[in-house]
């Protein structure tokens, strides 16, 4: 078979915006429609996945037997499968199912006894959210038969709104062309959630199909999560068929903590790629971290400071992560000065020290783009309410929160991720409600739409697809921006259109609770009780923040100067958030088999193992995929394959 040319094309990238979109229906509808799988809630997207695996190993082998002209190269494919990438980390939880609820929950659910009549709607501003109450209304209750969705009702706010979130995503994609090089060339992180891909599109020359398609233990790690998955799908339809339970709690200390054991087959298949000093520093710190909440449970030691939900299930864990992922960036960016001092240069004109020829834009227009867009960014939270010397520091925090969770991902591999803490309450905790204001601590409100719950987002996929389009071959990275920022629009615009459809059509009470009431009432009464009672800054927090901070360059020291010590600081930075409860004891599995493994089979055992653990993490998603179809076809819901 001869070789093709390594260049993205015009064909991959219709395709790519095809895939777009239908992964950002299927999310959609798989999970506030049917009430099943969640496709696009992580840092590894379950549906653009399962797409991707019968493009690839389906639908390509059919279209290339038909003649070369629709055969794809390994450029092409990798780019399809970024689009899918991106696009997914917006089509749900990064965007999608929030926007919208948000923008319309502070009106609708507006009650006398949480009193955001009072408390929080005189300060919103009028083009933040629809201001017909009846819009407001049919959006959680449906239209009644013959009515028509109220587009006009929205066009002021999303004119508003899209803009804001696009140029948010092209300076997330900015930070990742200024950091890439860093990451991939200087310190070789390994990026694992990259390995999956890769195997996938994997040519062997004079054959057809992929290689990775013909391994026989790839198919026996699909099988087993395909076989469990599928045994739950059926038991979910007829109870006459046995169910396989995957998560067990066994209650600790007087019933104060309970110890979750959960096997999620896609983390026990990705941990396989990270070290094992890494793996083992996640497990280790997460159970170390439960074990001392329960004691601080026990004992009464606590700070008493609300901090909204998100990240660690305390306010003293918040504050120690915070500081620890504080100490990694910018420690980074310390171990970064030589190649960032480049990137500075070249914003100069006519100033092109580093040839960045390999980058998906340059060096100048990302440093440009990442400061310009910083301060758009940060005058359209002020004319929201925000002042803007907070304004930009706000920014620039949630920033750095999002740098620090993709650093952990790329090196980490973690595809269920989030950070210790998010940018509102921190900022909050850090100066003091009274210096935000009624007016900032509403802005703040809104702003969890994007810096709130954030188990996936763009920084993160844009960035695993620059490492996947330095592994295409291809001889221009430049059209991959393009193809980004075009799912970056399909993304954005394809969710908004087709939630707006869904919540019109069925009632966005019927959809997806989470997305539609809780997000926003966990939200909004936070900044409620931040304006009724406005707190001081926390200086506890400023000194945990400080511990944590110290740990973490103590333990960054350490690791650097004696190669014999044995915890890695990544699992002190994101231990103690509430994900790492759910997914430790997959990581401990996938540590001990890997050890074993090394143990008593060497590194060629290991790398024999290779596909097996791939295809629990392709099993996994592509039974998420197949019982979506099945439901659709049997109009069944509530038959949820995959969650983590």
């Amino acid at each position: 078979m001869p070789s093709m040319p390594d260049r993205y094309t015009l064909k991959s990238f219709l395709v790519g915006c095809v895939l777009s979109v239908l992964v950002v229906v299927m999310s959609q509808y798989s999970v506030n429609i049917l009430h099943a799988s969640f496709l696009s809630i992580d840092h590894m997207p379950a549906g653009g996945i399962f797409i991707f695996f019968i493009f690839v190993g389906l639908l390509v082998p059919c279209m290339e037997s038909l003649g070369t002209s629709l055969r794809f190269s390994r450029s092409e494919l990798i780019l399809i499968y970024v689009m899918l990438l991106v696009s997914s980390s917006i089509a749900t939880m990064g965007l999608g199912t929030q926007l919208l609820s948000m923008l319309a929950g502070p009106a609708y659910y507006a009650n006398p006894t949480n009193q955001w009549d009072t408390l929080i709607h005189p300060h919103i501003h009028p083009w933040f959210s629809p201001q017909d109450p009846e819009a407001v209304r049919t959006f959680y209750e449906g239209l009644n038969p013959g009515e028509q969705i109220p587009w006009h009702a929205w066009t002021k706010t999303l004119a508003l709104w899209l803009p804001f979130m696009v140029v948010l995503y092209f300076v997330m994609i900015c930070v990742g062309v200024i950091l890439r090089k860093q990451w991939v060339e200087h310190e070789r992180l390994s990026f694992p959630l990259t390995a999956l891909p890769l195997d996938m599109v994997q040519e062997e020359e004079g054959r057809r199909s992929r290689p990775f398609f013909r391994t026989a233990p790839m198919w026996l790690g699909f099988a087993i999560p395909f076989f469990v998955g599928s045994l739950n799908a059926l038991h979910h339809y007829h109870e006459s068929f046995p169910g396989v339970e995957l998560v067990k709690s066994l209650p600790v200390v007087h019933r104060l903590w309970d110890l979750e054991f959960r096997i999620s087959f896609p983390i026990i298949g990705f941990a396989y790629f990270i070290s094992s000093k890494l793996a083992f520093s996640f497990w280790f710190f997460n159970v170390t971290a439960q074990a001392l909440w329960a004691y601080f449970h026990r004992t009464g030691i606590t700070t008493g400071e609300n901090m909204s939900v998100f990240g660690a299930w305390s306010p003293i864990f918040k504050h120690l992560g915070m500081g620890a992922i504080f100490v990694l960036v910018v420690y980074g960016l310390w171990t970064s000065r030589t190649h960032l001092l480049t990137v500075v240069r070249n914003m100069l004109p006519f100033n092109s020290s580093e040839d960045d020829s390999e980058e998906i834009l340059s060096y100048r227009a990302s440093a440009w783009g990442l400061l310009v867009g910083i301060l758009l960014l940060a005058a359209w939270l002020h004319l929201a309410g925000l002042e803007f010397r907070i304004a930009v520091a706000f920014v620039l925090l949630a920033l750095l929160i999002f740098t620090a969770v993709v650093r952990v991902v790329a090196q980490g591999g973690l595809p269920t991720l989030i950070a210790p803490s998010i940018a509102p309450s921190q900022l909050v905790s850090s100066i003091g409600a009274g210096a935000v204001g009624p007016a900032g601590l509403t802005v703040l409100g809104y702003s969890y739409i994007w810096s709130g719950d954030i188990r996936t987002f763009v920084m993160s996929s844009s960035m695993h697809g620059m490492k996947l389009g330095n592994e295409s071959g291809a001889r221009s990275a430049r059209p991959l921006f393009w193809a980004m920022m075009a799912a970056v629009l399909i993304g954005v615009i394809g969710s908004t259109v087709v939630v707006m459809y869904l919540a019109y059509n069925y009632g966005g009470l019927n959809l997806q609770n989470w997305y539609f009431q809780g997000n926003t009432r966990v939200a909004f009464n936070y900044i409620a009780k931040m304006v009724s009672s406005p707190p001081s800054p926390n200086m506890s927090g400023w000194w945990y923040k400080g511990a944590g901070a110290a740990i973490m360059l103590g333990m960054m020291v350490l690791q650097r100067q004696f190669y014999w010590w044995p915890i890695h600081p990544l699992g002190f930075a994101i231990g103690a958030n509430y994900w790492m409860n759910k997914i430790w004891f997959s990581i401990f599995l996938s540590w001990l088999i890997k050890g074993a493994i090394l143990k008593y089979g060497g590194g060629k055992t290991f790398r024999r193992a290779r596909p097996f653990f791939l295809g629990l993490v392709l099993g996994q998603y592509s039974c998420a995929g197949f019982w979506f179809l099945v439901d659709i076809i049997t109009d069944t819901v509530g038959n949820q394959i995959f969650w983590i």
